[in-house]
């Protein structure tokens, strides 16, 4: 970040402290069964086992309809929003899947 390459296994390791319940797990293992695993491969193999098996409607929909919760704070429904649009196709690269969840919260 600061012009300065990090070692994959630097990045690695500040990965793994990102992660959270069944996903510390399944990094765990997949790092006993593949020691030479790069930090590409096992983001990718994350993403596989942890990615939404619901249909792209189906989240457009829950996106669309997904209501601010009591208590709340903006930021965090804002995030909640952009987590469940980025589960879709292309994620937030896809300018219509960020939109969606921009417009959700303004409604």
């Amino acid at each position: 970040l600061d012009g300065h390459r990090w070692s994959d296994v630097r990045c690695r390791s500040i990965f793994a402290a990102s992660l959270t319940g069944n996903a510390v797990d399944r990094y765990s293992e997949l790092r006993m069964m593949h020691s030479d695993l790069t930090l590409l491969r096992a983001g990718s193999r994350l993403i596989e086992k942890y990615k939404s098996k619901l249909p792209e409607q189906e989240l457009m929909s829950r996106i669309m309809l997904e209501p601010k919760r009591r208590h709340e704070p903006c930021q965090e429904y804002a995030q909640r929003l952009l987590n469940m649009a980025d589960s879709l196709p292309g994620g937030l690269a896809v300018e219509a899947n960020a939109r969606q969840a921009i417009h959700s919260f303004i409604k």
